[in-house]
């Protein structure tokens, strides 16, 4: 007999079911374990958390300077000098300007009172982001002015 009729003649034999496949342990997404496996669910959850204020406030404070810098005007009474002036505002979570000051001089008195007077000029600013709660902050944006 050919090696395919030997084959063919055999009887079938069924596996075991346990022989079949071995038990392999449950699987489960990293972090929703408990005790030792339960990973670092509630601290990604934080982080997210953080980096979606972060980048809320980030967006916020970027449309405040873009409106900043619409309302810059070069000071006549600075001549040809160019400079950088750093201020400090506070915004109220309704974009009303609460405060401003001079946090890093340009060294150029007009430059610092031009920059100054762009920040009460864009005011009122754009409401805090739903992500900020409605609350208010305090900003350090750079202004420049060259000639």
């Amino acid at each position: 007999a050919r090696a395919v009729d030997r084959v063919a003649d055999r009887p079938r034999r069924e596996a075991p079911a346990a022989a079949a496949a071995p038990a392999s342990p449950r699987q489960t997404a990293r972090g929703s374990g408990g005790g030792a496996a339960a990973g670092d669910r509630g601290r990604a959850a934080a982080g997210t958390d953080a980096a979606r204020i972060a980048s809320a406030e980030a967006e916020w404070a970027a449309v405040i300077r873009s409106r900043i810098e619409r309302r810059k005007a070069y000071p006549r009474a600075a001549g040809t000098a160019a400079g950088r002036v750093v201020v400090r505002l506070r915004v109220g979570g309704d974009g009303a300007l609460r405060s401003v000051s001079v946090a890093r001089s340009s060294g150029h008195p007009a430059l610092d009172a031009a920059a100054v007077d762009a920040v009460r000029r864009a005011a009122p600013f754009p409401a805090a982001p739903r992500a900020l709660g409605g609350a208010g902050r305090d900003f350090a944006l750079p202004v420049a002015f060259g000639r």
